[in-house]
């Protein structure tokens, strides 16, 4: 029998509470909630939710630190659910931790519809690469780095990555792309399980942070670049590859920007 996927929801307000926790099991997740910061912290490192929903105006500690604070213990998927969502506050969020953000008031179908993006497998953009083997692919590789996409396990040489679920997601299309650059717009729409359509800039700019982070993540080449590039023209693709068995120099994050520039096309 397979396991229930369980979810956490941080919510101060009973209504919003309860009608988030609707729409999550009614997408079949068990979940569990908290009324503050603090309390959702300490579920998410007991339950090690899929999901993680959090509003940003909380009692005790608020809804940036708690997702700093999960972040640094968890890959959850964190989606900030909040009546604060000036551009500021949002991309706020997104530094945070958070993968994604819905303002208040919403509507159910929208943050079901947004949770079932967040949850899908992330759209492989390689040209020439059909549904059936991605679902095969037991492991991808660039020079040192490995990734198992259904296990959700990364390596750098023989150290294991601790990387947010939204992180490995785009290390996924990355890693698929191979040597094609990609927009942050691209990137945007795959790790949401689409490949073309409109969204919000605050999608794009939280693609943009979140390679950022990526980068930081996976250190750097035998040669000290980095081992994301940031292609001139607004695209983003692996480095080429270096030495398999180049050590790993280890994660540099938070930081200064971690991205090599290239003078390809996007």
């Amino acid at each position: 029998m397979r396991e229930r996927r369980v979810a956490v929801v941080v919510e101060d307000d009973p209504d919003v509470r309860l009608l988030i926790v609707q729409v999550l099991e009614q997408l079949g997740f068990v979940v569990h909630t908290a009324a503050n910061g603090l309390d959702g912290v300490d579920l998410v490192s007991l339950h090690d939710p899929v999901v993680t929903t959090l509003d940003i105006g909380m009692p005790g500690i608020d809804g940036f630190e708690a997702a700093r604070r999960i972040r640094r213990r968890s890959a959850t998927y964190l989606v900030m659910v909040s009546a604060r969502a000036t551009g500021e506050d949002q991309l706020a969020g997104y530094h945070a931790g958070a993968d994604d953000f819905v303002a208040k008031p919403f509507s159910p179908r929208v943050l079901r519809e947004r949770i079932e993006s967040l949850v899908r497998r992330p759209c492989a953009l390689a040209p020439g690469t059909t549904a059936g083997e991605r679902e095969v692919t037991d492991e991808l590789a660039h020079g040192p780095l490995r990734l198992r996409p259904e296990a959700r396990r990364a390596w750098a040489a023989e150290e294991e990555l601790r990387l947010s679920r939204g992180e490995l997601d785009l290390l996924e299309v990355l890693m698929r792309a191979g040597s094609r650059p990609i927009s942050a717009h691209r990137l945007a729409l795959a790790v949401r399980g689409r490949t073309e359509g409109d969204l919000p800039e605050a999608a794009v700019r939280a693609a943009e942070i979140r390679i950022e982070q990526l980068a930081g993540a996976l250190g750097h080449r035998a040669d000290g670049t980095p081992r994301i590039e940031h292609v001139a023209g607004g695209g983003y693709r692996l480095a080429e590859a270096d030495d398999p068995r180049a050590a790993f120099d280890g994660a540099t994050r938070p930081g200064a920007s971690q991205l090599a520039r290239s003078a390809g096309s996007a």
